[in-house]
């Protein structure tokens, strides 16, 4: 199931999320991104009972360097650390 949660109030959202990492972490992997990698990882561990398994935390500057460095992994060619930096 895809859904995107939005909201200007933290207390709604931070609910919400919440209810759905406990519930489709225990049939799938799920991407939280956040602010920051602290901010996703309070939202994690707020979210666990014992234990997540499953559930992937990053920054969107992260994802989409992540992504880049995919993406330019296929041409000849691997991109330097400076370069994935400058992503």
């Amino acid at each position: 199931m895809k859904e995107l949660l939005q909201s200007h109030a933290h207390e709604c959202l931070a609910g919400r999320a919440e209810t759905f990492l406990r519930a489709e972490c225990l049939q799938s992997e799920v991407l939280v991104i956040a602010p920051s990698r602290g901010a996703a990882d309070d939202l994690v561990r707020r979210a666990a009972s014992p234990g997540l398994a499953g559930a992937h935390r990053m920054t969107f500057t992260i994802l989409a360097a992540q992504l880049a460095a995919h993406r330019m992994g296929t041409g000849s060619k691997p991109a330097s650390q400076l370069a994935l930096e400058a992503l």
